[in-house]
């Protein structure tokens, strides 16, 4: 959909109908466990989630699905070093 925010181009009936029951949802009792099983859902998935807001990097991974090297060039940009060296298990 265009101009939907759908930076990453997800594209999931999942994720389409767990988003559609969170903007639903009257009650906290009702949002939280469609948010927990939106966070299971992308965690299991591979997923680039723009935050151009933060200042610094935050790069969330399973380490029983991908490994990496244990350090990180000093001035490499957080994105392209996780995308580039890392690798599936």
């Amino acid at each position: 959909m265009e101009d939907s925010g759908n930076l990453s181009g997800v594209k999931s009936p999942a994720v389409d109908a767990l988003i559609n029951h969170m903007t639903s949802a009257k009650t906290k009792a009702e949002l939280l466990p469609a948010c927990r099983a939106l966070e299971r859902v992308i965690s299991h998935s591979h997923l680039l989630i723009p935050q151009w807001t933060a200042g610094t990097h935050r790069i969330v991974y399973n380490s029983w699905r991908v490994a990496k090297s244990d350090t990180m060039p000093p001035y490499a940009q957080g994105e392209s070093w996780a995308i580039d060296t890392w690798w599936a298990k």
